[in-house]
């Protein structure tokens, strides 16, 4: 009775359970949890800066407060399950800059300062004084194949043989074999006429100012208003960098008034094994397309020549600056320099040395006047048990007349931070004038703390002094934000 009874309820619960399960077996009441197949990290930090400049040979001081504040967002996005090795991936970025300055311009020893920062004062407001600027670096979405093939569409920054830009666009990157890369970008120029662009990035011509409503364009008529630019490229490299690697560069802005400026260039770069010592080649040269003047060049060879780290090298550099006659650097000279450079480094122990032997020929144009200048520098740096420790000094003679320099900075880490010093004296002669022939001395001591696992707090305080602008204070402190998942 009681084996019959307890296989009753066996079946009972049997049934009931199978009966209970089938439509969620069959018929899956909700979906499978989605995997999070995404990285991403933010970060921030803080900058305040205090600061005034003076000098002997005016009563007028610039007294200023400045704060600038970064913030950034990184996300990672496979487009792919888990099990794929080489997935398409989805990249979105965004970088913020708040750059607010607060200040007056004053006369020394009487109690009348200029408002320089006021439109309302007609008289005393200055244009050129932005106090308030927002700024995007970069941001974007980009597109990663998994060949390697980028795409990316937003603001670019851009940094080849010819230079730096930074524009709103598309860049398209691309490497279909180990010896070819292709590299291919156009967009609008990321100025101050572009939302959170930057004064930094106008194209060479007439100074173009965003004017307030309270000046006249007809007070300010060396001035034009920002307009938009316009800027294009790219790259064509070939070859291997263990035989040679070859990059054919280009690159055009324009405005619209027509062409600002063409540049088109080729680096070259070899590194070669030459009895377990390595020997590296460098060459590259850029030219104004609308003259044909190579306007940069570069020479360079090094050897690895001593087991311990050692190194010589010779380095040869060519420069004629190129700006517009409407903006201010009119009134200089162009002066088309040379340079050479015999360079060594060689490692004794926990010591690092290095050394420099220097000479520079400039040409004057329109005079034909030549200068000559030879100069030296020597350095050695140590680390050892959590001390960083670094002496350079540097000495030039010749036709610009003499000038020697000594930098040190020495730092102590600890195990959620470290401490640190660093000073210069600089030793300045000028050709003509005698109170332009100064010694300018500066000091600075910091710290750097990890407050938490994701913040960080920095600290530094530097004094300068010299005849020209008599004694100077300034203040920094930083806290950054740092989080990943």
């Amino acid at each position: 009775m009681r084996v019959g009874l307890g296989l009753s309820l066996v079946a009972l619960l049997v049934g009931s359970s199978a009966h209970a399960q089938y439509p969620a077996t069959s018929q899956p009441t909700r979906a499978e949890p989605v995997v999070d197949q995404s990285r991403w990290s933010l970060h921030a930090d803080t900058d305040f800066v205090l600061y005034e400049l003076r000098t002997p040979r005016s009563p007028v001081t610039w007294q200023r407060r400045r704060l600038v504040q970064r913030a950034g967002f990184r996300e990672v996005v496979r487009l792919a399950g888990e099990e794929v090795e080489r997935p398409w991936r989805l990249i979105l970025d965004l970088e913020l800059r708040l750059d607010q300055e607060f200040g007056d311009v004053c006369v020394r020893g009487e109690d009348s300062c200029l408002r320089d920062t006021d439109p309302d004062t007609l008289r005393d407001y200055q244009p050129l004084a932005a106090l308030t600027r927002l700024d995007v670096p970069t941001g974007g979405v980009e597109l990663l194949a998994p060949d390697g093939t980028r795409i990316r569409v937003g603001r670019i920054v851009v940094a080849d043989a010819a230079g730096f830009v930074r524009l709103d666009g598309l860049r398209v990157q691309s490497a279909p074999r180990a010896w070819l890369g292709l590299e291919a970008w156009l967009g609008r120029q990321a100025t101050s006429a572009v939302f959170a662009g930057s004064d930094g990035f106008a194209p060479d011509g007439a100074l173009r100012l965003d004017l307030p409503d309270a000046i006249a364009r007809s007070q300010v008529p060396w001035s034009r208003p920002p307009g938009p630019v316009f800027a294009s490229g790219g790259t064509l490299s070939l070859g291997s960098a263990r035989y040679v690697r070859a990059s054919l560069v280009y690159r055009e802005v324009r405005d619209g008034e027509g062409l600002v400026a063409r540049r088109a260039g080729v680096a070259l770069r070899s590194s070669q094994s030459l009895g377990g010592r390595r020997l590296g080649l460098r060459a590259q040269a850029i030219v104004d397309a609308s003259d044909g003047t190579v306007v940069d060049a570069v020479g360079e060879a090094t050897l690895d020549a001593l087991p311990s780290e050692g190194r010589v090298g010779v380095r040869v550099t060519h420069h004629v600056p190129r700006f517009d006659l409407g903006t201010i650097w009119a009134w200089f000279r162009l002066v088309p320099t040379q340079r050479l450079e015999l360079l060594g480094a060689a490692r004794l122990g926990e010591l690092r040395f290095d050394a420099a032997l220097m000479g520079r020929r400039s040409v004057f144009e329109g005079d034909g006047l030549v200068q000559r200048d030879a100069g030296a520098r020597m350095g050695v740096r140590l680390r050892r048990a959590g001390w960083r420790a670094g002496l350079r000094a540097e000495l030039w003679e010749g036709s610009l007349a003499p000038t020697a320099a000594m930098l040190l900075d020495l730092e102590r880490a600890f195990a959620r931070g470290s401490v640190y010093l660093r000073g210069s004296v600089w030793r300045f002669e000028h050709p003509n004038v005698q109170e332009l022939r100064a010694t300018s001395t500066t000091l600075a001591l910091g710290a750097r703390a990890r407050v938490s696992e994701v913040s960080a707090f920095r600290f530094e305080a530097e004094w300068s002094q010299s005849r020209i602008v008599g004694h100077r204070f300034r203040g920094l402190a930083s806290l950054a934000l740092r989080l990943a998942r």
